[in-house]
């Protein structure tokens, strides 16, 4: 892979008056379909060009094991869901699927990977990648990503890239504890030919260091694609003190450069502007107290000064997405935790959005309308059926690490989280215009 990589230059803080506010549709609960059963970590996708073809998936916890991945289908914008189930192929362990992540190529061709076990007797963990052609009913598996070694992979995250259909994939490769307890983290990059799957090429970009996480994977109106990854920096004990960031072209990365942000708790994603007149690129992540939206030009060489969209509980992980519509406006969304009553687990999920390229944004909107509160016992539950893959953090009672926001080619979002409904986490989905 050769190359220059793009370098995320991050600023300081801008202070802006508000845009104007957003208007919200209806709620729909996309997994409604099976209100007893807890889920978690939404992703969702949208088709390239299309008013209303859109695939989302969460992991789904059943009263047993194993874990499984359900997806979640739309023809009509987000009104309605059609769930169908990722098979688990010979060879998967019991504690299997885990990281959903979805994508839709330009002919309407549907993937969603997963997080699974290697075999049966191995902690193991490795992407597998499923597809459903456009008409099929049911997933088929495409491709398991591997390579030589103990180490377990994590959070794979795909894109599509427009000109030629084939997937790229950013996953980090979890190695050793360190001698403070931490693992030891490589970035890779996969570029996955659907029409020759076997044939994938998995290159490593960034080699082991203290926590590096993958970002999300965005397609440029000119066909480029970019991806990326944050690395946690830590001095003593286990205290995070700032970040590293660094972008980089899909296919054409090598001996990436860095640059620090100041203190920030939460995953940073990417979001690039679908209009083929543009070339900006936008990230949204946390620091120091609040969420803020840096904005760039599309090779991500040239950053504004980020501009604060909220105040977030300084130190608390905060789960936030970022997405276009085809009107160019921004939108973000996340999820902070709220106060709680004695014996309940409370959050919210906001929204605000940008009607002049980051510049400006709207005052965040709730977007359930209030609170949601998962109560202890329904927190034992959840976290008893997701095992070793979840802990007692309570970030985890929110629905986990991942919520979804898609923009509309004719302008508005959609978007998907986790919200406790009757004391079982479900998968909520609303329609925002501005």
């Amino acid at each position: 892979m050769g190359g220059a990589s793009r370098v995320v230059m991050l600023g300081a803080f801008l202070s802006c008056p508000l845009s104007s506010a957003a208007q919200l549709g209806s709620i729909v609960r996309v997994s409604g379909d099976e209100p007893a059963l807890h889920h978690a970590e939404p992703h969702v996708s949208i088709e390239p060009g299309s008013h209303s073809h859109l695939l989302a998936a969460s992991i789904a916890f059943p009263d047993s094991l194993p874990h499984r991945v359900d997806a979640f289908s739309s023809v009509d914008g987000g009104r309605t869901w059609e769930r169908s189930r990722l098979p688990m192929p010979e060879g998967v362990a019991a504690r299997s699927y885990i990281d959903p992540w979805t994508a839709v190529a330009p002919d309407g061709t549907e993937y969603v990977s997963v997080l699974a076990r290697a075999d049966a007797e191995s902690r193991k963990a490795v992407p597998w990648v499923f597809v459903r052609a456009p008409g099929a009913e049911g997933w088929q598996h495409l491709v398991t990503i591997d390579s030589p070694g103990r180490g377990s992979f994590d959070q794979p995250k795909i894109g599509v890239r427009p000109a030629t259909g084939e997937l790229v994939m950013s996953v980090q490769r979890n190695g050793r504890r360190t001698e403070r307890d931490h693992y030891t983290q490589a970035l890779s990059v996969a570029t996955i030919d659907p029409a020759d799957p076997a044939a994938v090429a998995l290159e490593h970009v960034a080699e082991n260091n203290v926590e590096k996480n993958s970002m999300n994977v965005v397609a440029l109106p000119d066909g480029t694609v970019l991806t990326g990854y944050y690395e946690w920096l830590r001095m003593g004990g286990s205290e995070r003190l700032g970040l590293l960031w660094t972008l980089l072209v899909a296919d054409t990365a090598a001996a990436p450069n860095l640059t620090t942000s100041e203190n920030g708790m939460g995953m940073g994603w990417l979001a690039a502007d679908p209009r083929e007149s543009a070339d900006r690129l936008y990230m949204v992540f946390v620091r120091g107290g609040e969420l803020v939206v840096g904005g760039a030009d599309g090779g991500g060489e040239r950053w504004s000064e980020p501009v604060a969209v909220a105040t977030v509980p300084d130190g608390q992980f905060v789960i936030s997405a970022a997405a276009v519509d085809g009107a160019g406006r921004i939108g973000v969304v996340w999820t902070t935790p709220m106060p709680s009553p004695e014996g309940q687990v409370c959050h919210a999920t906001w929204f605000s959005g940008s009607e002049d390229e980051g510049a400006n944004f709207s005052a965040p909107v709730m977007l359930e309308g209030a609170p949601g509160c998962l109560t202890v016992p329904g927190t034992a539950t959840l976290l008893a059926m997701s095992g070793e893959y979840w802990n007692t953090n309570e970030s985890y009672a929110r629905g986990g690490e991942y919520l979804g926001l898609v923009g509309f080619p004719e302008g508005g979002f959609y978007a998907v989280w986790t919200e406790a409904v009757d004391d079982v986490t479900q998968i909520l989905g609303r329609r925002v215009r501005y």
